[in-house]
């Protein structure tokens, strides 16, 4: 969970003051989206420090990231598996290429401290954002507690001002958002009652690529990997991101604390399997529309069956992994490997 009240003033500084209304583009090429999750952050130091190669970095709101990418303004981004599941169900254009990271206390829940339990919130209401993967871990703790989404009203919230509405809306009896969204709720005299510590390898966060972008410049998302591996374990990229990003070097240690980051390809590639088991979970929640859903939310909903393998490529992280020793790789060459190409949806 958030640890200081200030970092929901950074947040929304970072936002709108550092980076303006619009997009910043930093570099030249392919056209890359990140936001304000603290592990995609890493990727503004790594802009700063040269290892971005071909790509036209924006900063982004998180909501804005996974439209542009929908619609094919961006080539790759970051996104929960949750909200790239609900991109890919009426326009299977990406692919998953590696995960980076699983969220492990920075996704969380905040009630009002009379909520004494799960059972307390039967009836009401809970603000947070319907169309992101705060919808999910509210589906999983009152699954936990043999409850589901029919049982509360949700009302829904932009996920970077859910603290402020908790303030100001006495009628929400809690919220549901990612760090650093809740500290302000927290320091109101919120009670956090479960984060995404309490349900591990669930929300898991990904690079996702356009498919088409890949097939033509594979060897440049090769080399993206490459150095982002590198990136998360030199701590001269922390630093140049907080010093992009107008924040302490303490503060983005202590976010990035909030999740379990995969360091090297290994890693990453052993995950996939754990990967698509979630992303069938997914799908499964999809296939029924909570009752108090309305709006843009709504059309996320439905059955509109995906070929879940279709949505993984697994091969960049292959070709990246050190072979045991003794063994011969033969790489990958460029224009290999066709894409397995998404299903139609149907409804």
């Amino acid at each position: 969970m958030g640890k200081r009240v200030r970092i929901l003033c950074v947040a929304v500084f970072v936002i709108f003051t550092v980076f303006g209304c619009g997009a910043c583009v930093w570099a030249q090429g392919i056209k890359m989206a990140a936001s304000d999750w603290p592990v995609w952050q890493l990727v503004v130091g790594m802009n700063e420090q040269g290892s971005l190669g071909n790509f036209d970095l924006a900063y982004e709101k998180y909501a804005v990231t996974i439209d542009g990418f929908s619609k094919g303004k961006f080539d790759v981004t970051f996104m929960t598996i949750y909200d790239f599941i609900a991109t890919q169900r009426d326009n299977p254009n990406g692919v998953i290429i590696a995960v980076q990271d699983f969220s492990n206390g920075g996704d969380g829940i905040v009630l009002r401290p009379e909520m004494s339990s799960a059972s307390s919130l039967k009836g009401r209401a809970i603000g947070l954002p319907t169309e992101a993967v705060s919808l999910y871990l509210m589906h999983m703790y009152l699954a936990r507690n043999k409850m589901s989404l029919d049982d509360i009203k949700l009302v829904d919230i932009p996920g970077e001002f859910v603290s402020k509405a908790y303030v100001s809306n006495r009628a929400l009896s809690g919220i549901a958002g990612w760090n650093p969204n809740l500290s302000e709720a927290i320091a109101a005299g919120g009670k956090p009652v479960v984060t995404s510590a309490d349900f591990p390898e669930n929300i898991f966060d990904c690079v996702v690529v356009n498919r088409e972008s890949l097939q033509k410049d594979r060897a440049v998302y090769v080399q993206f990997l490459k150095d982002w591996f590198k990136a998360v374990n030199d701590p001269l990229v922390t630093q140049a991101a907080a010093r992009k990003l107008n924040v302490t070097v303490t503060d983005l240690q202590s976010w990035l604390g909030d999740a379990n980051i995969y360091r090297d390809a290994g890693g990453s590639l052993a995950m996939f399997g754990r990967l698509k088991t979630v992303a069938s979970e997914i799908q499964s929640f999809y296939s029924v529309k909570p009752v108090s859903i309305t709006g843009g939310a709504s059309g996320i909903f439905g059955i509109k069956p995906l070929d879940i393998d279709s949505l993984f490529d697994d091969s960049l992280l292959k070709e990246i992994v050190p072979a045991p020793a003794g063994l011969i790789t033969v790489p990958v060459t460029q224009g290999a490997g066709k894409l397995p190409q998404g299903n139609e949806s149907t409804q």
